[in-house]
């Protein structure tokens, strides 16, 4: 009887660290978020037919890092979406805002 009465107490002490990791933020991993945001600092710098070029790259090497399976899923969204909005521009066109943000969101992708 005394094994039954202590099992509510050991499922609810469980459920307690489940849920607090459930609410962790997901992070990119470190060395990806600044590398990646040093070449988006690069991109800003630089004149718009080199930025376009940079930032093709820079894509390329996003959807490599997601196919291997090194980002956390809940960033995969904002993640290509920023870096897609930076490389969709056509050829030599300015592309700094864009570039700014990316950067600015891979410092802090959680806000």
């Amino acid at each position: 009887m005394k094994r039954l009465a202590l099992l509510p107490v050991v499922l609810a002490g469980a459920g307690c660290g489940g849920a607090a990791m459930q609410t962790t933020a997901p992070h990119l991993p470190a060395a990806l978020a600044q590398q990646w945001a040093q070449r988006a600092d690069a991109i800003a710098a630089a004149d718009a037919c080199t930025a376009h070029r940079r930032a093709t790259a820079l894509r390329t090497d996003v959807i490599l890092a997601v196919n291997k399976h090194r980002i956390p899923q809940r960033l995969l969204e904002p993640l290509t979406s920023k870096v897609n909005a930076l490389a969709a521009h056509k050829a030599c066109a300015p592309v700094r805002v864009e570039a700014d943000d990316f950067a600015a969101w891979l410092r802090n992708p959680s806000g």
